[in-house]
């Protein structure tokens, strides 16, 4: 039976697929007649029809790198789930390495970084790109090398490795210019991306410059690109023009809408950086809207219980919270909190914001006496407890200083308040049952975590007082 895909793409009037290599099929009138058909129904916007012409072109052939390839490229390119191109394009990965053929192996082992890197895996991905970086030892001049360094350059910078981002971002312009041309849209491409680099390190004069050598070639080629867009509105929000920032933004918005339409997943950053700047001008019902319309398109997408759904959650309650909005932040964390739970486990990092910010709000209304909401907040606190580790010890938190487990200050606010000179008086639990006290200056680095469990904070309570 054939494999059932979901698509994303709404308009999908294009006549040849995007990034797939020229080529003429000879294997066999079948096999041809196979990869007609998919591209009349992509035509016709038919992805499934597609699609399955293209598997079944392999199956006929299935030692075909080239088919191996396409196949994985079209779900890459088409489908709302990425993930089964990662075994097609392990199995052009091995393949070509068993027939030591050198043109697909690199071909292959990026289209896997991408898709690794596309689902969430960058390490891995990471790994990958060095790995196909690998194959070029003797000829760095390559555009393939170029394509291979520029993805890596953007797992890199992902991953915080802005060095390396660099210099591969530095090594696929440079590779571009020479082949390309410096007018050539991949340049441009190229020049985007070490503009984002740039911002990262905060070279900011290095951004805008690579940015505006960016815009010239696109304006040029008479094209509007949305990446350029959204990196020059990066550069003007993180220079505090926020009127900038916004016009930049909404001009990729509309240049989106246009080429993806009204609900492709893609628009979903556009709209939380709207809301950004809108929050930072105090904007905070058009801002409230923007995330609106990054929820919907969220839903339609990856489903409200898709983990990309809930950070959206998040994004909105940290914004009801920033216009002071405590209950309703706390509804929607605990809409984001039960998501992460449920998708990545109650001991995930993304549970332990989640709680962190609903225990600010908590402490917000408990410290203001938000009538309103003081039960919500009170009903949080009383199965909460913290615990603080380091390399050498974990223990359950007590007091910090002035802080106290029961007291409705938060934590995670007083801590970094504190002057790095000053000691504290710190009194931990081992064992739950008996209290500890150590002085600040002893410890060198910590972390504080939330943990849930109505008997243990009763238990820690009692031993506290």
């Amino acid at each position: 039976s054939e494999p059932t895909m979901k698509y994303l793409c709404k308009s999908l009037l294009i006549c040849i697929l995007v990034g797939f290599i020229p080529c003429v099929f000879a294997s066999s009138d079948q096999t041809q007649a196979l990869y007609e058909q998919s591209r009349k129904a992509i035509e016709t916007g038919d992805m499934q029809a597609a699609f399955n012409a293209l598997h079944s072109r392999r199956e006929l052939d299935p030692q075909n790198l080239r088919y191996i390839y396409e196949e994985g490229e079209f779900i890459l390119q088409y489908a709302s789930d990425k993930t089964p191109a990662l075994d097609i394009f392990n199995d052009g990965v091995n393949l070509a390495e068993q027939n030591q053929d050198h043109y697909w192996k690199p071909r292959f082992l990026e289209m896997l970084a991408g898709t690794l890197f596309q689902t969430g895996n960058a390490e891995q991905a990471y790994e990958t790109g060095i790995k196909a970086v690998s194959c070029f030892t003797e000829q760095k001049h390559d555009e393939e090398f170029s394509d291979i360094c520029q993805l890596l350059s953007g797992i890199c910078s992902s991953l915080g490795k802005q060095d390396e981002a660099l210099k591969y971002g530095k090594q696929a312009l440079y590779i571009r210019k020479e082949l390309l041309g410096t007018s050539h849209v991949k340049t441009a491409a190229t020049l985007t991306a070490l503009g984002l680099i740039y911002l990262n390190r905060n070279e900011f004069s290095k951004a805008r410059s690579v940015l505006d050598e960016s815009e010239s070639i696109y304006k040029a080629l008479n094209i509007e690109d949305v990446t350029l867009l959204n990196n020059q509105a990066t550069l003007a929000f993180a220079e505090k023009n926020f009127d900038a920032a916004r016009e930049f933004y909404q001009r990729a918005l509309t240049v989106a809408v246009k080429e993806y339409g009204n609900n492709d997943p893609q628009l979903i950053s556009i709209y939380r950086n709207l809301s950004a700047v809108e929050s930072e001008t105090h904007n905070y019902d058009v801002a409230f809207s923007y995330l609106s319309n990054a929820l919907a398109n969220a839903e339609q997408a990856f489903g409200i219980n898709h983990p990309a759904f809930a950070a959206l959650l998040n994004d909105k309650g940290l914004l009801a919270a920033r216009a002071g909005q405590y209950g309703q932040a706390m509804d929607l964390f605990s809409k984001a909190l039960k998501i992460f739970d449920e998708s990545l486990g109650e001991d995930s990092q993304d549970s332990q914001n989640i709680l962190i910010n609903l225990y600010r709000c908590a402490c917000e209304i408990v410290v203001n006496d938000l009538q309103d909401d003081l039960i919500k907040a009170k009903t949080f606190m009383a199965d909460k407890y913290f615990t603080l580790q380091t390399d050498q010890l974990q223990a359950y938190l007590l007091s910090y200083g002035e802080w106290k487990m029961n007291c409705a200050v938060s934590i995670f606010d007083y801590i970094p308040s504190l002057s790095p000179q000053r000691k504290e008086k710190i009194v931990l639990s081992y064992d739950g049952k008996k209290t500890s006290s150590i002085d600040s200056s002893a410890l060198d680095s910590f972390t504080v975590s939330i943990r849930r469990d109505k008997n243990k904070h009763d238990e820690l309570i009692k031993i506290l007082e």
